[in-house]
């Protein structure tokens, strides 16, 4: 028996501005250690530290490169400063670690500039202070440290210890992009997407998606296959969106799985597949995702790629009617008379 899909609710209407929520969340600053060593143009002049970090004798790499931060090496009192930070050979005591940052920031080392910005903005062993915090970003970015630039963009649009200015947080999330880094090109995407702080243009967004997408970005992903879905700035191609909703849903990002579930009970770019459906929905209404809980719940009732079972119904209900999914509290009330 066939599946009137008009019971089913596809999740994109209103997508962007509540997908925006999410790309403002609080910024993760601090590099891993690790990823800093390893990317420091300056690391071949710390090998013997270097090689024991490597081998995760943390200890050791900390005897290396203390030495030649007490003689004042600024590259050696940055290590020692993240590794202060991260607790990696030493117990973890931000004091030390912005003692080590500050003696490198002193001379110039945009990394631990950056790395003091970010204790400030997110008040790690210091008073959360934003002034100060963009401070140390600006310094940094005039080295053009990508991280910084990224920071400043997102400090200019959320109005973190500035005045909210869209324009500007395009002028740094641009710089940070135009560097390779994905998430400032992501955000660049809704920028351009939603017309804030630069003039709308569907394919400059389309562009930035695509380049942090193809970085693995789970939610630059997922908008594109809103995009390709919708037919926004692009010619509408169900089997376009179904490749990036798939390589999003791949990495757990809710509201693809939940677009993803709807497109195989929908037979849109893909062969018609309520087991597909039910593993996709199922995924993201374990997330918290309101509608996919809905949806859910559906085919719990009706017994599409699960059997039938109004309990589970009602659970499922539940959870999304206390989300506010308006459906959800109807059916609800329709089941628990």
């Amino acid at each position: 028996m066939g599946c009137k899909t008009d019971s089913f609710i596809i999740y994109c209407s209103g997508l962007l501005n509540s997908y925006h929520k999410l790309t403002t969340k609080a910024l993760s600053l601090a590099l891993p250690l690790l990823l800093c060593i390893s990317t420091c143009v300056w690391a071949a002049d710390y090998n013997k530290g270097w090689e024991q970090f490597r081998d995760h004798n943390y200890a050791r790499a900390y005897t290396e490169w203390q030495p030649l931060a007490q003689d004042g090496n600024a590259k050696a009192q940055y290590l020692l400063g993240a590794m202060y930070f991260d607790g990696s050979g030493v117990a973890q005591d931000y004091n030390r670690a912005k003692y080590w940052y500050e003696a490198a920031a002193e001379q110039g080392v945009a990394l631990a500039e950056h790395a003091l910005g970010a204790m400030y903005y997110e008040g790690n062993g210091v008073p959360q202070n934003y002034q100060k915090a963009l401070k140390f970003f600006k310094v940094a970015a005039r080295q053009r440290y990508v991280l910084s630039e990224y920071a400043l963009g997102s400090m200019h649009e959320k109005g973190h210890g500035v005045a909210q200015n869209d324009s500007k947080a395009v002028h740094w999330y641009q710089r940070a992009a135009k560097q390779g880094y994905a998430s400032a090109q992501n955000n660049m995407g809704i920028m351009c997407y939603e017309g804030r702080g630069v003039a709308q243009d569907l394919k400059k967004a389309r562009h930035w998606f695509k380049a942090a997408a193809k970085q693995n970005v789970a939610e630059s992903q997922f908008i594109l296959g809103w995009m390709y879905y919708k037919g926004a700035g692009v010619d509408k191609d169900y089997a376009k969106a179904r490749q990036w909703f798939g390589l999003s849903a791949q990495q757990g990002f809710a509201l693809a799985q939940a677009n993803l579930g709807i497109m195989y009970l929908k037979e849109q770019g893909v062969s018609r597949d309520y087991k597909q459906a039910f593993k996709w929905l199922k995924s993201a209404a374990e997330q918290d995702q309101g509608l996919a809980q809905t949806n859910l719940a559906m085919m719990y009732i009706k017994g599409l790629g699960v059997q039938k079972d109004n309990q589970e119904a009602i659970k499922w209900f539940k959870r999304a009617a206390e989300q506010g999914v308006p459906e959800a509290r109807y059916r609800l009330s329709m089941m628990t008379k």
